[in-house]
C-alpha cells in the first residue's frame, strides 16, 4: 500500500469519525431543546418496564424544573462539543 493510499485512508477514518460525533451531538443538542420544552411529556416516554423504572420516570416528570435543567445542560454540553470538533477540524486543515 503506497504512503499516498495510507494518507487517504486515515483522512477519511478521521471524516468519518468527525461525521458520527457531530451528528451524535447534534442529536442531543435536539433533544436537549425537546426536554426543554416539554419535560412531562418527553420524559413520561420512558415509561415502561421494570416498576423501579416506571416510578422513577413519574418522579422525574413531576419536577419539570428539574427535567429542564439537564435538558438545558445536555444541550450546550453538545454545543460545546460540536465548537469543539469544529475548531479541531479547522487547526487539522
Amino acid at each position: 500500500m503506497s504512503k499516498k493510499h495510507k494518507k487517504k485512508e486515515a483522512l477519511a477514518r478521521r471524516n468519518l469519525r468527525g461525521a458520527a460525533q457531530e451528528t451524535l451531538a447534534m442529536g442531543l443538542v435536539g433533544d436537549g431543546i425537546i426536554a426543554a420544552a416539554m419535560p412531562e411529556r418527553h420524559v413520561m416516554l420512558w415509561e415502561f418496564g421494570p416498576s423501579w423504572q416506571r416510578r422513577a420516570v413519574r418522579w422525574t416528570a413531576q419536577r419539570p424544573w428539574l427535567v429542564r435543567m439537564i435538558a438545558l445542560t445536555e444541550a450546550a454540553a453538545a454545543a460545546f462539543w460540536i465548537w469543539r470538533l469544529t475548531a479541531c477540524s479547522a487547526k487539522a486543515s
